[in-house]
């Protein structure tokens, strides 16, 4: 059973110096900062770094200077005892001289506005959500294995007027395959508020904050690892999805006994089906599986509780294991009208529903504050896909007023 661990509340100091690699000789102006976190600095003329008021946890450390190989470590804050020495190598060749065939000419122009809305999203929020350089993006078109990657020569910098926040994002991986229409992107993000004076934008940042964490991924990781889901309002099911085997069936048949001259659904015209020629009936039922998905979901009704997916690894840290997949409903709102346009659904809004599969089949390690690791081992779908977003994205120590 999953004991509740509760946030640690105990604030670290880390210090540090970042030295070159190869001379030894310190580093200036290199940024350090805790990755999807408010929390970083720069160093000074000796290379030396101070991170204050750190709690306890794991976090990506992230060390980046421009001309060096940007370094990331993940620490355990609480564990670092004394000064942390980090050594930067010299940037390799540029990366479009070793990729063959290199970027995409007119990349921009051509994949903007794709990059753009599958990165910064499509909801509301991202009316408000610019990239200031997006001259630092270049695309490469890989057409045989029809795959899109991007890649970032700097820093990116990010403008997020709906929630208030100046993102300094280290994109790392972008990459959406066309064939399984699966998009991934890895990236470190620091977070800066944005500054004002008027208290009303004061007042209309926080509120949209709770807007997008509330039923969004990060609650429902801290959700998950203090065992109140219920409580939060997320409902969990397992869902299975097999190979629909009536449908593959079918196709073979069609495969073998299509003649060639009809058009699936084209009443008009009659082929033999063997056995079955001339039976309406059943034409029609062949019909109907052909148009069904070619996977079957089964959805289990029993709720799954925290402590049937989630365990206690230390202090700090939860284990976080299932097998297939995890349908999580958010019982306290409906999907925005924009979600369903987008993805050309003809319904009513209802309780968004996300999936979540471990597409590796090994557990993630989960903190208190919605971290967990490795990321890309997770694979979300559903609600949260269109929805988890870098404008709606909030850092790990964000918290809402209200829990």
């Amino acid at each position: 059973m999953l004991s509740i661990l509760f946030w640690a509340n105990a604030q670290n100091r880390i210090t540090g110096k970042v030295i070159m690699a190869d001379t030894k000789r310190p580093i200036a102006s290199a940024s350090v900062f805790f990755s999807n976190t408010s929390k970083g600095t720069v160093t000074n003329e000796a290379g030396e770094f101070v991170l204050d008021n750190i709690p306890n946890g794991r976090y990506d450390m992230v060390v980046s200077c421009i001309s060096y190989e940007t370094q990331v470590q993940n620490i355990q804050a609480e564990k670092i005892a004394t000064s942390i020495v980090i050594e930067l190598k010299p940037k390799a060749a540029e990366l479009k001289e070793v990729v063959v065939g290199g970027y995409v000419k007119e990349g921009w122009e051509q994949w903007g506005k794709f990059f753009l809305d599958r990165f910064i999203g499509t909801s509301p929020y991202a009316e408000d959500c610019k990239i200031v350089n997006p001259q630092a993006i270049q695309f490469r078109n890989y057409k045989k294995q029809r795959i899109l990657k991007a890649f970032g020569d700097e820093t990116l910098e990010i403008e997020n007027k709906a929630l208030g926040y100046k993102l300094h994002y280290q994109l790392e991986l972008f990459q959406y395959d066309f064939t399984t229409q699966i998009l991934t992107y890895q990236g470190y993000p620091l977070f800066e508020e944005m500054e004002t004076k008027r208290e009303a934008r004061q007042k209309r940042w926080a509120k949209k904050r709770q807007e997008v964490y509330y039923g969004s991924q990060l609650h429902f990781m801290r959700s998950l690892y203090r065992n109140k889901l219920a409580e939060q309002g997320f409902e969990v099911r397992k869902l299975v999805r097999d190979t629909n085997l009536e449908k593959q069936r079918v196709k073979a048949l069609y495969a073998k006994q299509f003649a060639g001259n009809r058009v699936l659904g084209d009443k008009n015209i009659t082929i033999g089906w063997g056995n079955i020629s001339g039976n309406k009936d059943s034409i029609a039922y062949y019909e109907t599986v052909m148009r069904q998905k070619d996977v079957k979901e089964t959805v289990y009704p029993t709720l799954l509780t925290g402590d049937s997916i989630a365990y206690q690894v230390d202090s700090v840290t939860a284990g976080c294991d299932f097998t297939d997949y995890l349908r999580i409903t958010y019982t306290k709102t409906k999907e925005p009208v924009e979600y369903l346009q987008q993805t050309m659904q003809s319904r009513d809004p209802m309780n968004p529903v996300s999936l979540l599969v471990l597409i590796n089949k090994m557990p993630i390690q989960l903190i208190s504050n919605g971290f967990y690791y490795e990321p890309l081992d997770l694979l979300n779908s559903g609600y949260w896909s269109w929805s988890e977003k870098i404008a709606t994205m909030l850092p790990y120590d964000y918290w809402p007023h209200k829990q």
